[in-house]
């Protein structure tokens, strides 16, 4: 996702109000029709002294036949509220698949265990290979550098099995774990965001989406995993016998 940039302004009355600080501003949302970013602009009306926030294509005026479209911050916001609700299950879809991800932990937990079993073998290997070539050295079977080149060969293998163990005992288990967290996370993502303010919101964005293009006044987004497959209501068919 590309990230804002901080020298965009638009004037609002005599003060400057940073685009950057526009919700979907910032590069945020691409045009569907020339790939240009969408800019956002905060007006002000004279009589009422209220803020109205426009977002557009940055380059409508400069493309020939380019649609002149203009969606307020309030039609932006829906849209990305109804995509909070789509991720959103209801009750039984949710217990269900939170007995899937426990079922997915123990899977991965059992596979780490077994993966770091296969490494500690190889670990154990290792030492007596070092001793080997120690005694063909003394016995002046081999040459210096040959001691020498096979000797760091030895080694970094003993690293890199060092830190394949470390990984298969934690990474795997940890997905899990990280998944189950971003399925609650993603159940009250609607609330959140009404309570949240720009920075919280560009993370909750950034999160759930890989990125978003405005499509004449609709916003699509490809989301990331698992939201999309949450979205796209496909839980429902696997909790009938396939995997997540």
């Amino acid at each position: 996702m590309r990230r804002a940039r901080p020298a965009q302004q638009a004037k609002l009355g005599d003060n400057q109000y940073k685009a950057h600080e526009l919700t979907f501003a910032g590069e945020l949302i691409t045009c569907g029709h020339c790939g240009a970013p969408i800019t956002g602009e905060a007006i002000t009306k004279k009589s009422t002294g209220k803020v109205y926030t426009y977002y557009r294509c940055s380059q409508y005026k400069r493309i020939a036949g380019h649609p002149s479209i203009r969606l307020t911050e309030a039609e932006v916001e829906t849209q990305v509220l109804d995509l909070f609700h789509r991720i959103r299950q209801l009750e039984p879809i949710r217990a269900l698949f939170q007995d899937a991800l426990r079922d997915f932990a123990r899977s991965e937990r059992e596979q780490s265990r077994h993966a770091a079993d296969d490494i500690q073998r190889q670990l154990t290997l290792l030492p007596k290979q070092q001793d080997q070539l120690l005694n063909l050295r003394l016995a002046g079977e081999i040459d210096t550098e040959l001691f020498g080149r096979k000797g760091m060969e030895l080694r970094d293998r003993i690293a890199t099995l060092d830190s394949q163990l470390q990984a298969a005992e934690t990474d795997r288990a940890q997905q899990a774990v990280v998944a189950a967290k971003v399925f609650e996370l993603s159940q009250g993502l609607e609330q959140q965001w009404l309570v949240s303010k720009y920075a919280e919101k560009r993370q909750i964005l950034e999160l759930v989406c890989l990125n978003f293009r405005l499509e004449n006044v609709s916003l699509v987004a490809e989301m990331r995993k698992p939201f999309d497959m949450l979205a796209e209501g496909q839980f429902v068919s696997s909790s009938r016998g396939d995997k997540i």
